[in-house]
């Protein structure tokens, strides 16, 4: 599947500045549909890096203390904020439902004319 062969320390260091990369976005607030093209490039860097250790490849500790394990910290880092990211749109989903439903039931009298909430009698 690999169109062209990198080296290890290339594909690891791919990963590590896509997986910062993406850490930083989610930092930054973008939008979901953001993250979904980082995501993809990171999944086929971890792709080409399995191929490697399919062939036996293995990495040295250099490689492992200067790509793998701060990309691993950052990838812990990205799933809590992923995490929290998706509570937060669940909550707000929840809302929105609610307010949804809340309006469908009482519609009609969301859109009197009184400012105040009350009623005022205009009979004589």
């Amino acid at each position: 599947m690999t169109a062209t062969f990198a080296s290890p320390d290339t594909l690891l260091n791919e990963l590590l500045e896509c997986t910062l990369q993406l850490q930083k976005r989610l930092l930054e607030d973008a939008e979901p549909e953001e993250w979904n093209d980082l995501l993809e490039h990171r999944q086929s860097v971890i792709e080409r890096l399995d191929e490697l250790l399919g062939a036996g490849i293995a990495f040295s500790e250099e490689q492992k203390i200067r790509y793998l394990q701060p990309a691993a910290e950052a990838d812990r880092n990205i799933l809590s904020m992923m995490t929290r990211k998706k509570m937060k749109l669940g909550a707000d989903m929840a809302n929105l439902q609610k307010s949804k439903t809340v309006h469908d039931q009482y519609g009609g009298y969301g859109s009197s004319p009184s400012a105040y909430g009350a009623f005022f009698d205009k009979r004589k």
